[in-house]
């Protein structure tokens, strides 16, 4: 972590998206085609399958002869919308409930995920720049410098932890754990009595510190995305260009692996397997949880990375993709030159992204056919931007920008 970030602006930085262009209606299954909106195709040298598109390019699909064209792309209304009086960020949904944080006033709202409804909004002191993580019946977020758990029914403080130094990455929650990233560094105007990057394990049920594992202790190594926790394990990617993973009972050391300049993590499972799917400057890497073997790799660059349904979506600029979890072979490709990608979720079901145009207020939330690539549905409120969107019960939620401040409910299925 740079000595000159606050722990504000870390905050911040976690929880906005890295710049992805999105996928305009091109679906292909060979290597990162590209199709320009006028209609025009050019092919990556390794591809020799492409597909056209017939303006305008939102709204029209063909697709290469082995594969149906794509439907029409359907414009679709919200289920709900709900306006705040706080500027909101990434939500996260649970259990039938969206849990939506937000600033000026610095509030965390629920509501009901089926109409809409406000459940119960509850004060925070701090920035709710990334979505809490959940647990059994427990919401957990960062507040600048301290970790709150609030619960799940009402929004009434459980407990809070104040740690030694400043949280460096968003936490991650099982139904025993709540676990994140610390770092204790001097800056410009500080100084500190005893320097360190570790991972933290807080209880659950009271925030006591059931361990806390040190790494790197010759040089900062800030964690640099929320950790991701397998049934035995936690692992976590930090600013020295390696993977980590500790024993969630101890915070034992297990393995580590070099990754350079990991952005995202996501746990897979295909075939009965699990894994561990890395995005990062040196491409897309599934890492075995046992050992950090890598079980695959993917040499194209990568910022963004979800899995579902057996398969991992990958993004970086004017490309999303979707490779098999299993090998890593490539199913399906999308690009686009008009619009950036600012955030992706995927379940069993569902692919979704949502992202903004590079002029004016056109930003968009695309629903897509995990099988095919296909575009399926959007929906367009006429805001600037939107967030990462969060899925849950066959719904899709985003919120939107400063001057909107909404939150949007959308059937996510294709029917």
């Amino acid at each position: 972590m740079s000595p000159n970030i606050s722990r504000r602006e870390v905050l911040q930085k976690l929880g906005v998206a890295g710049p992805v262009v999105f996928a305009g209606c091109s679906a292909t299954t060979g290597d990162e085609p590209t199709t320009s909106v006028d209609g025009t195709t050019t092919t990556d040298q390794r591809s020799t399958q492409t597909a056209t598109v017939e303006p305008p390019a939102e709204n029209t699909q063909t697709a290469t002869p082995e594969e149906s064209p794509c439907r029409e792309l359907e414009s679709r209304t919200p289920r709900w919308r709900t306006t705040t009086d706080s500027r909101p960020y990434d939500p996260v949904v649970a259990d039938g409930v969206v849990y939506v944080g937000g600033d000026k006033p610095d509030t965390l709202r629920a509501f009901d995920l089926t109409d809409g409804t406000e459940q119960w909004r509850t004060a925070v002191d701090g920035m709710l720049y990334v979505a809490p993580a959940v647990g059994e019946d427990t919401l957990y977020f960062p507040e600048y410098d301290r970790v709150t758990a609030l619960a799940q029914a009402d929004g009434t403080e459980r407990w809070r932890h104040d740690p030694t130094g400043d949280l460096t990455a968003p936490a991650t929650a099982t139904d025993r754990l709540v676990l994140f990233g610390e770092s204790n560094h001097p800056t410009m105007h500080t100084t500190v009595d005893d320097e360190f990057d570790r991972v933290v394990a807080l209880d659950a049920a009271d925030g006591s510190v059931r361990w806390q594992q040190r790494f790197a202790p010759d040089e900062r190594a800030p964690l640099t995305t929320r950790p991701v926790t397998l049934d035995v394990s936690v692992v976590a990617a930090s600013e020295d260009h390696v993977i980590r993973a500790f024993e969630l009972a101890d915070g034992a050391a297990q393995w580590s692996t070099g990754v350079s300049v990991p952005s995202d993590m996501a746990v897979f499972s295909s075939g009965g397997n699990t894994g561990v799917v890395v995005a990062s400057r040196e491409g897309t890497v599934a890492l075995n949880p046992v050992d950090g073997t890598t079980r695959w790799r993917d040499g194209r660059s990568s910022e963004r990375v979800v899995a579902g349904g057996g398969r991992v979506f990958v993004a970086r600029n004017d490309v999303l993709r979707a490779l098999d979890a299993t090998d890593g072979t490539d199913l399906w490709t999308h690009s686009t030159t008009d619009r950036r990608l600012v955030g992706l979720a995927a379940d069993a079901k569902h692919v979704v992204a949502s992202f903004r145009s590079k002029t004016g207020k056109r930003a968009r939330l695309t629903g897509f056919d995990p099988q095919t690539g296909c575009p399926v549905w959007h929906v367009s409120p006429g805001v600037g931007r939107l967030s990462s969107p969060a899925l849950g019960d066959d719904t899709a939620v985003v919120t939107s920008d400063v001057a909107d401040r909404s939150v949007y409910a959308v059937g996510a299925t294709g029917e």
